[in-house]
C-alpha cells in the first residue's frame, strides 16, 4: 500500500529558494530537486523543555529517531506559514495557534539536494492525541538533556532535527529559561 503523502505535489526550487516547477515528493532525491520544508519546535510554557516526536520504526528515512515537534513538506504553492498550521493540525491535532514565531529560514544539503527549512516556535503545553500513523510517540525533553544527548547520542535524532536544533540554539532570543 503506497503512502499518499509520498506522492503529494510540491514545488521544486532553485538554489535561491525560488519555485522553478513542481515534482512529486517521492521523486525529489532521485531527480535531485531542491525543495521546501517546515519544522516547528514547540516549547513548554515555562520555556525549559522542547516537545519532540519519535518517528515510527517503519519510517522510510529515520526509523525510530527523534525529530522536531512537527515537520513536513510544503504543498505546491503553499506558504511556510500555511504549511506549519496544516502540519500542526495533521500531526498533533492542534487547530489553533495564535502566533507562530519565525526562528530562521535555513538551507540544508541532504542526499545531493538542498532543502530550505523554515523553523517556527511557540510555547504550548501539549497533551493531545497525535497521528499514530506518522508518529510513534511525543515527549518533552529538557534543553539541558537535549544538549547532552546531542553530544553523547546524536544517532538518536534525525539529521534534519540536528541541523534545525543547532540553529535554534545559536539564536539568543530562543534560549531556554533558567
Amino acid at each position: 500500500m503506497s503512502d499518499p503523502h509520498m506522492s503529494m505535489v510540491i514545488d521544486a526550487v532553485d538554489g535561491r529558494n525560488e519555485p522553478i516547477g513542481q515534482i512529486h515528493r517521492n521523486e525529489v532525491f532521485a531527480k535531485k530537486a531542491n525543495f521546501r520544508t517546515v519544522h516547528i519546535l514547540i516549547r513548554s510554557l515555562d520555556r525549559t523543555s522542547l516537545l519532540l516526536q519519535e518517528l515510527p520504526p517503519n519510517h522510510p528515512r529515520s526509523p525510530a529517531r527523534l525529530g522536531s515537534s512537527v515537520a513536513g513538506y510544503l504543498h505546491a504553492g503553499e506558504s511556510y506559514q500555511s504549511a506549519a498550521r496544516r502540519k500542526l493540525k495533521e500531526e498533533l491535532g492542534i487547530n489553533r495557534v495564535f502566533r507562530l514565531w519565525p526562528v530562521d529560514l535555513i538551507e540544508m544539503h541532504d542526499e545531493g539536494v538542498s532543502k530550505f527549512i523554515q523553523i517556527y516556535t511557540f510555547p504550548y503545553d501539549y497533551s493531545g492525541q497525535f497521528d499514530r500513523s506518522r508518529i510513534e510517540n511525543v515527549s518533552y525533553y529538557r534543553f539541558a538533556t537535549l544538549d547532552r544527548l546531542l553530544i553523547q547520542e546524536p544517532d538518536r535524532f534525525t539529521a534534519t532535527f540536528l541541523h534545525v536544533y543547532r540553529r535554534f540554539r545559536e539564536i539568543p532570543k530562543w534560549q531556554p529559561a533558567r
